[in-house]
């Protein structure tokens, strides 16, 4: 008698491994919880990416709104509050992207201006009214000061010089900032000028402390004596001049790389300070830098003025 396995319409014995996985896709329950985070990990970085895109479109969008109806903001009023020791004006100008800085009606210098030539082998030119000129520094109005300050285009003598040093002194902050803007124009003998105004780095007035800067850094690389002191207030985050120290030093010593520094003062807590910030940045520093640091100010600023300049500014970018 035939096997039953023989007969015709037998069902043939299961196989022994039917109705069992395979070996090659049993998983146990650590490799799943891999597989699982892995996934998670995936997705998470895609999302944040995602999201960081979203946000370049629309602050890319906003730059081309702004292009199509061109808002100009070379010079934005901003209220005096925002800008400390400013002599009880209620207004002032802040000019954002360019422009003269804030509260510097006298104090325009140039990086590469070099201090006349003076001393023993040097012929002096015939003498400005040195007597004239601190009569307008201490009593004059602006006006008259201005008008003689045009008239001081000729070098100095040594004591001609030295009858303008004492004024840094006085007590009325107005007299001392002409006289470092007399200096600033004059640029002669820094081994005397600059030990002398060196101290109003610190002067409790804001205006005289940043006519100081201005001053020293009208000296360029004669001024490295400053040095110290200029990044140390460039260092304070919360200095209302800490940007424009961070500029004498780079006109001081040119190889000083300030970019950085600049990027991280768009976070002061001063508005001016982020304004001449925004206007100076891509002067001193590489263009993904600048339009990296520019984006990253424009996410968290809330002066309405200031986040026009930062399109402004990253429009100018694409130019």
């Amino acid at each position: 008698m035939a096997p039953l396995s023989q007969h015709p319409g037998a069902t043939p014995p299961a196989s022994p491994s039917r109705g069992r996985p395979s070996a090659s896709f049993r998983f146990n329950l650590r490799e799943l919880l891999l597989v699982t985070a892995l996934v998670a990990v995936m997705f998470a970085w895609w999302r944040d990416h995602r999201e960081q895109v979203n946000r370049q479109q629309v602050f890319q969008q906003q730059i081309h709104r702004l292009n199509k109806n061109r808002i100009h903001t070379s010079r934005v009023l901003i209220p005096l509050s925002m800008a400390p020791g400013m002599d009880g004006e209620t207004y002032h100008e802040e000019y954002l992207p360019g422009g003269m800085p804030p509260a510097a009606e006298y104090f325009a210098s140039t990086s590469t201006a070099e201090p006349r030539a003076s001393g023993p082998d040097v012929a002096p030119a015939p003498q400005a009214n040195v007597p004239e000129l601190v009569e307008a520094i201490c009593h004059g109005t602006d006006a008259d000061f201005q008008r003689l300050l045009a008239r001081q285009s000729t070098a100095l003598d040594a004591p001609s010089f030295d009858m303008l040093l004492p004024w840094l002194n006085d007590s009325r902050p107005l007299v001392r900032q002409r006289t470092l803007v007399a200096l600033n124009c004059t640029r002669q003998y820094p081994e005397r000028a600059i030990p002398a105004m060196i101290p109003l780095l610190a002067d409790p007035d804001l205006k005289t402390a940043q006519a100081a800067i201005e001053a020293i850094a009208g000296y360029a690389h004669f001024a490295t004596e400053a040095m110290p002191d200029l990044v140390a207030i460039m260092e304070q985050d919360d200095s209302p001049l800490a940007v424009h120290a961070a500029l004498a030093v780079h006109q001081v010593d040119y190889r000083r790389d300030i970019g950085p520094r600049l990027a991280q003062l768009l976070s002061s807590p001063h508005d001016f300070v982020r304004a001449r910030v925004i206007r100076e940045l891509d002067q001193h520093a590489e263009r993904d830098d600048v339009e990296a640091a520019l984006v990253a100010a424009y996410g968290r600023e809330s002066n309405h003025a200031l986040k026009l300049a930062l399109l402004d500014a990253l429009n100018d970018l694409d130019r």
